[in-house]
């Protein structure tokens, strides 16, 4: 991504960092050992659940009075939207991705809350501050 010249961030008011994003500043940048090995284990399985549903709803594009360009279409859009949504989840998982990578699963709705409670307590903390910063 392009980054705009200094000039330009001078002039942007700051607001001064909420409790929550300078306690996720100064927390750990990688995810507890235990909390890894359980996303590396959760990730496949969200995966094949994510795209199950999206072969699901796939098939219901075939109905319906529009046009078969227009069903086309529609599917055409639906599927990129899926793709990205798999990309900003899945892709490129590394231990260093893995808290944003959750944090987008739960945002995209794709992990539960009771799959999300399997993680300890302070990467539960630190998704959920990811999670509202996205809101």
């Amino acid at each position: 991504m392009p980054q705009r010249p200094d000039s330009e961030c001078d002039t942007i008011p700051r607001a001064a960092p909420s409790r929550s994003v300078s306690r996720l500043v100064h927390m750990p940048e990688h995810l507890p050992e235990r909390d890894w090995k359980r996303w590396q284990h959760l990730a496949p399985i969200l995966l094949n659940r994510f795209c199950d549903s999206v072969v699901a709803k796939a098939s219901s594009f075939s109905t319906g009075e529009s046009s078969g360009h227009e069903k086309f279409l529609n599917l055409f859009k639906y599927l990129g939207e899926s793709n990205w949504h798999v990309a900003v989840v899945f892709d490129n998982r590394r231990r260093s991705n893995a808290i944003v990578q959750i944090a987008a699963a739960v945002v995209r709705g794709i992990m539960s809350e009771s799959e999300l409670s399997s993680f300890s307590k302070e990467t539960r903390e630190r998704v959920r501050i990811i999670a509202a910063l996205g809101d």
